[in-house]
């Protein structure tokens, strides 16, 4: 098969390189046996070099191929080479397949044999990448007579109206606020995830953390309203994307982007601000300096002040001078500090474990460094919830949490941390908690861990309404965390809202978030909804370590027959976790989900209050007599005397109380 010219679609084929093989007309890539998660830009990109097997391509050339003439930039298709090597697990550094030659382009370096296929029919993808790309995109391979005739329909379409190409876009400097009902506020920016531009493209924690910075400096203007790193940063692996698009998904007039080129001992940022509006670029800064922390400050610094400068002297306003603040002079330890931060954010078991440990480094290069100390409070705080029991977490972040208050007292976080290690006691020391939580708000109003920790504790205590308050402010601050939404949900089941529950859920559901279904269950039940039931169940039971589907067939009897022995099904579950060890504090999500599903509330005891459920929908759990054992082993009702009770429960006497 000879190699097909620019802008000319390849003739369908299999593409094999040693274990790699390309589908081109059923869009697939598979290592060995194992599938390749690799879809739109990126899949072109490995086609065309397949398809130009031990050829260097240059960058323009590979852009001309796979954006077909569109004015793309050599960062994005750095990112978009990332991500091939991403799925590939191909390191820049020692590849198997894509050798990067720097100044000049890439090579697929293995040879490849090329099978024709049929050409098949147009099919709509309806599979797992439904909703992600349109149609076309998916199968613009598979293409048969009629679409080609579609083409040439029109293509003569544009020649009878007198063009040659398809129409312009609309004038830049033409006002285009009110188009789409876009109008963005005057003083509304987005900071994007800077590009990693370095030789390797291991260094995107670095990248994500400069631009994080000047982030967070902006964010703390109040004249300026910043999107949240959360939704800002979900483009970060979106290379379709325009300016244009993402100022007007994430609703503002100003975006800044840039780079970071990190080499040896040197290191270059650059960085850029655009009107999303005119298209025109404001400003542009270009950095070269030596790696050292305080050049790195420095040019945060610069690139702050100048977007200040930039936007709200347009509207008439004094920018303040700001700084991002030089928490450390070491270097490395700043470089260690970014690595933790990104895994932190990230989430998951081997995020959350490395974090702790590299925060740790960092501390330990420079005792002084306030933020790494902060961060690893924070991270000590959850890793107990990610399972982890190897050292003591509880008194890591204690002491990590008050060497940070004792260096710079108005950091947040620490504070947060000390208040989510409290409030996640088997028994809760709810006053202290919300004491600290309280306070981290106070330092820092837009700190939205803060604001779910603390939501959660108002949650367990039974004042939704408050807990609502802090969920939408979440919201608002972070549009897409998607933890906030959840709590949300949660609390409109507890309130007994299950209308406005099932539609939160299944709006967060849509977003990839399938928690509370122990407060769906029945509702599934109820509808005769066994496919969501099913569904709901095989979610829970993946990936935890002692829950299985072997599981699933006797909760879902427990659920569903009236005459299943629930106490036998119960007692042969337990079984055959103890058999592998399991103790109730291994898992106490798990054991909440059995407890409820066996309806053996007698065997319910405190295992941290923020697993507590009013469930007033589930069973006759809400007016049992284990609820109120359980509301007071956790004491709840002592909080209450002091601080006012729930609109839902009221006092009796002096030491007895009702909820409804």
């Amino acid at each position: 098969m000879s190699t097909p010219p620019p802008n000319q679609q390849p003739a369908p084929a299999i593409l094999k390189a040693d274990e790699l093989e390309l589908n081109s007309q059923e869009q697939y890539v598979r290592l060995g046996s194992e599938s390749v998660s690799l879809v739109g830009r990126g899949f072109q990109l490995l086609q065309e070099l397949m398809l130009r097997p031990q050829q260097l391509l240059s960058k323009q050339a590979l852009i001309d191929l796979v954006w077909e003439g569109r004015p793309v930039s050599d960062a994005v298709l750095a990112t978009s080479m990332k991500e091939v090597r991403r799925a590939l697990n191909d390191p820049a550094r020692d590849p198997v397949y894509i050798e990067t030659v720097h100044g000049k382009g890439y090579r697929f370096l293995l040879p490849v044999d090329v099978i024709p296929v049929e050409v098949s029919e147009p099919v709509i993808d309806t599979g797992s990448q439904a909703g992600k790309y349109p149609w076309w995109k998916s199968q613009r391979l598979r293409l048969s007579g009629v679409a080609v005739l579609l083409m040439v329909v029109l293509g003569v379409g544009y020649m009878i109206g007198g063009q040659n190409s398809p129409p312009s876009i609309e004038n830049p400097d033409s006002d285009n606020s009110g188009l789409g009902g876009f109008t963005p506020d005057a003083n509304s920016i987005a900071v994007l995830p800077f590009l990693d531009l370095s030789p390797e493209a291991d260094q995107s924690y670095f990248s994500d953390g400069i631009s994080e910075e000047v982030l967070n400096v902006l964010a703390g203007i109040g004249d300026l309203k910043v999107v949240a790193r959360t939704s800002s940063f979900a483009f970060k692996s979106d290379d379709q994307a325009g300016i244009a698009d993402i100022a007007q998904e994430l609703n503002v007039r100003y975006v800044l982007e840039g780079s970071v080129r990190k080499a040896g001992e040197n290191i270059r940022i650059t960085a850029q601000l655009i009107d999303s509006i005119s298209g025109h670029h404001l400003w542009s800064g270009n950095y070269d300096r030596t790696l050292t922390a305080e050049n790195i400050f420095a040019i945060q610094d610069d690139i702050s002040n100048a977007i200040l400068l930039e936007i709200l002297g347009r509207v008439g306003l004094q920018p303040p001078q700001v700084s991002v603040g030089q928490e450390t002079g070491n270097i490395n330890a700043y470089d260690l500090y970014l690595r933790a931060n990104d895994m932190y954010i990230a989430r998951g078991p081997d995020n959350v474990h490395q974090s702790v440990m590299l925060f740790e480094q960092a501390a330990q290069l420079d005792d002084q460094f306030a933020q790494a100390w902060a961060g690893l409070a924070a991270a000590a705080a959850i890793a107990p919830a990610w399972g982890f029991t190897d050292r003591d977490y509880n008194r890591l972040t204690i002491e990590a949490a008050d060497k940070a208050i004792a260096i710079n007292p108005e950091l947040s976080l620490p504070y947060a941390a000390k208040g989510l290690l409290a409030g996640n006691q088997i028994i809760p020391d709810f006053e202290t908690a919300l004491e600290m939580l309280d306070l981290a708000i106070e330092k820092d109003p837009k700190n939205t861990s803060a604001l779910l920790w603390r939501g959660t504790l108002l949650r367990t205590l039974g004042y939704f309404d408050r807990a609502l308050a802090d969920m939408q402010e979440c919201q608002r601050l972070k549009p897409a965390l998607i933890n906030c939404r959840a709590l949300a949900s949660l609390v409109a089941f507890e309130k007994g809202d299950i209308e406005t529950g099932i539609e939160l859920w299944k709006a967060n559901a849509a977003l990839g978030w399938g928690g509370s279904w122990d407060a769906l269950l029945e509702h599934f039940i109820d509808t005769g909804n066994e496919t969501a039931f099913l569904s709901a169940m095989r979610t829970f039971t993946r990936g935890r370590t002692h829950a299985g589907e072997w599981m699933i067939d006797p909760i879902y009897q427990a659920w569903t027959n009236p005459d299943y022995d629930r106490q036998a099904g119960y007692r042969e579950i337990m079984a055959r976790l103890s058999e592998s060890g399991f103790q109730p504090t291994d898992d106490p999500v798990l054991m909440w989900r059995l407890w409820f599903a066996f309806e053996v509330y007698d065997q319910m005891v405190p295992l941290g209050s923020g697993l507590f459920r009013w469930a007033p929908t589930i069973g006759d759990y809400a007016q049992s007599s284990d609820r109120v054992r359980l509301i007071k082993a956790f004491g709840m009702p002592d909080y209450w005397r002091k601080h006012g009770f729930p609109s839902h429960c009221r006092a009796i006497g002096d030491d007895d109380f009702y909820c409804e």
